[in-house]
């Protein structure tokens, strides 16, 4: 028993010197790792920011690149492909297709500026066609001439469908009577002359008459009926790629004295706009248009109720920037069914035009004349408030249009009744 109880307390010896070495190895250990464990933080710390940073960033990269790829897809399959030859009149080219303006209103002392809704690209085609894009910069060296005989005169053009035909020839021939057989003029067929041979025979026969058939199917099909006058803005168009100047006439139109030198000679001063008209209406162009159609043309009146409408029956047009610009936007316009003549039936009526009533707004509508005066009106605004102190305006009291309208038989008159006997003219003009 002695022996074994001294081999028990060796034991023991042994254990109480071995286990506090290890004791001791154990905390020099923890010791080293102490001096680590905040560096151990820092890193788990950092790793756990990265994860936090650029891990959605990497799915919503991922995310975002899948959703571009889907709408391009879309995209894609939503396009209609066309022919190179078909792409241009979709494409606006930087052009234009809003209207707008910016007058210097004097009693208000600050610009105002005014901008319409925009008109479609698909239009571009026929702005190519006429030349009045943006891109086009007509010189200012070009000269207003008179009728006659000569190389250069101004040209007349009219327009008549079958029904109009005596009138038609006795404009023809109070034009020859006036300025001479050699005189040129440019007839477009609305409807029916070409066709029937007995028209046909006066207008082949008169010397310097050409004959053009005008296509309506250039108009928009809800604005193909000849009474619309939406032919009219295509056929200045045309004549004004053609022509340095020339006189439009209605068929109800008679040249008397035919004396335009004063015309040409403000025009060529500058003191009257190249796009003149010589007569107003004596009513305003608010009580005569429609609102809708301001919306695509708005109107600058300065500081009045209303601005004097003008007739389109007789205008004289000079080649220049001022008329490219107008043309623009009244062939824009005659495209437009909402803007050239915004509801049906709603010609005017001479008993709702001279009302006494300032007031009276938008109770008819007159298409060319609407459009025209509100272009004009507002081109002249802006080079008046330019600093072109001399332009005087159609709106103006001694604007040549009101001359005119006073004593209108000085160079025309309006006879729709008056008819020439057609074998008569063809006498005195046959070439």
């Amino acid at each position: 028993m002695n022996k074994k109880l001294l081999k028990i307390k060796k034991i023991k010896r042994k254990l109480i010197i071995y286990f506090p070495s290890l004791f001791q190895i154990q905390i020099i250990r923890m010791a080293h790792l102490t001096k680590l464990f905040p560096i151990f933080i820092i890193l788990i710390f950092l790793a756990f920011l990265y994860i936090c940073k650029y891990l959605p960033l990497i799915n919503s990269k991922k995310n975002n690149e899948n959703e571009i790829n889907k709408k391009n897809i879309e995209k894609v399959k939503k396009i209609k492909f066309v022919g190179a030859e078909n792409y241009e009149k979709f494409d606006c080219k930087n052009e234009k297709m809003s209207y707008n303006w910016q007058i210097l209103n004097k009693s208000a002392g600050k610009i105002i500026e005014e901008v319409g809704k925009e008109f479609d690209c698909k239009h571009m085609n026929i702005l190519n066609k006429y030349k009045l894009t943006n891109q086009i910069k007509l010189p200012n060296n070009y000269k207003a001439t008179e009728p006659g005989d000569k190389e250069d005169s101004a040209v007349f053009v009219t327009a008549s469908d079958a029904k109009q035909i005596d009138a038609l020839i006795s404009l023809i021939g109070s034009i020859k009577h006036r300025f001479g057989t050699k005189q040129r003029i440019i007839v477009y067929d609305l409807g029916g002359i070409l066709l029937n041979a007995k028209m046909m025979y006066y207008i082949k026969n008169l010397c310097s008459v050409e004959y053009r058939r005008f296509n309506l199917n250039q108009l928009p099909p809800n604005l193909r009926n000849i009474k619309t006058f939406a032919w009219k803005i295509f056929i200045l168009a045309q004549s004004h790629l053609e022509f340095n100047t020339f006189i439009y006439v209605d068929t109800s139109v008679r040249i008397y004295n035919g004396d335009f030198e004063r015309h040409i000679y403000g025009i060529n001063k500058r003191i009257l706009s190249p796009f003149l008209f010589n007569m107003g209406t004596n009513h305003g162009i608010k009580r005569a248009t429609l609102p809708e159609t301001f919306e695509y043309l708005p109107l600058y009146t300065s500081d009045e109720i209303d601005i004097e409408m003008q007739e389109t029956h007789f205008i004289i047009v000079q080649k220049s920037e001022f008329s490219k610009e107008i043309l623009k936007w009244a062939i824009l316009c005659a495209l437009t069914k909402e803007c050239f003549e915004p509801k049906n039936n709603t010609k005017c009526k001479k008993n709702q035009l001279y009302i006494k009533d300032d007031n009276l707004f938008g109770i008819c509508h007159n298409n060319d004349k609407s459009v025209l005066t509100i272009l004009i009106n507002n081109a002249e605004e802006e080079i008046i408030s330019r600093g072109n102190s001399n332009l005087i305006l159609h709106s103006s009291y001694n604007h040549h249009s009101r001359r005119l309208s006073i004593f209108p038989f000085t160079n025309y008159q309006i006879l729709r009744d008056h008819r020439d006997n057609p074998d008569e003219v063809l006498k005195r003009h046959k070439c």
